[in-house]
This record gives C-alpha cells, structure tokens and sequence, in this order.
C-alpha cells in the first residue's frame, strides 16, 4: 500500500475560506495515512518556525493585532494549511519534506 501525497498550492480569492486573512491554501492529497503525516509535520515546521496558530475558522475571533501567519484546516475531512505570502515563501523551500 502506497501513502504518496502530493500537495495543490491555490492562490486564495473572496470564494475561499480564510481569504480575508491569507493569500494562499496548500491542500494535502493522497492517501489518508499519509495525508495526516503531511499535515502533522508541516504543522510542527510551522508551529516551531512562526509560532502557535488554530484552526482558520477561529482566526476571525482573534485580535486583529495578534492574528498568525498561518493557520490549518481538518473539517469535512481537508488537511489545509493557509499562509500567508511571508509563510508561504518560506514553507515552499522546504516542501519536499511534507511530501511523502
């Protein structure tokens, strides 16, 4: 049994949850044992890189003044992760480690 997961980068636009606070969505796709080691370790880059974070449906709630630059989604079954423009540069020179 294969767990490749590839990884769709979309630029986010006013039909996206989270686009009021992040400009770009990486979608993890794949095999599903595979598609929680992804999310699990690009969260664990992120959290370490840039600082604690939530799930993107609460970040409205947040102070607009302490909002992260990333955030995560695992709804409906999604394995999400929003960024930023600064985030998003970052975490694609590292990508292939998410990857699997």
């Amino acid at each position: 049994m294969t767990t490749k997961v590839s990884m769709k980068i979309s630029k986010l636009d006013s039909r996206h949850t989270g686009n009021q606070w992040f400009t770009h969505r990486v979608s993890f796709e794949g095999h599903l044992q595979g598609r929680i080691n992804s999310l699990s370790k690009s969260r664990e880059w992120l959290w370490t890189t840039f600082g604690p974070s939530r799930e993107v449906g609460s970040i409205g709630f947040m102070d607009p003044t302490a909002r992260p630059v990333w955030a995560w989604e695992t709804n409906y079954s999604y394995f999400r992760i929003y960024l930023t423009g600064q985030a998003l540069t970052q975490f694609l020179l590292i990508k292939e480690q998410f990857e699997s």
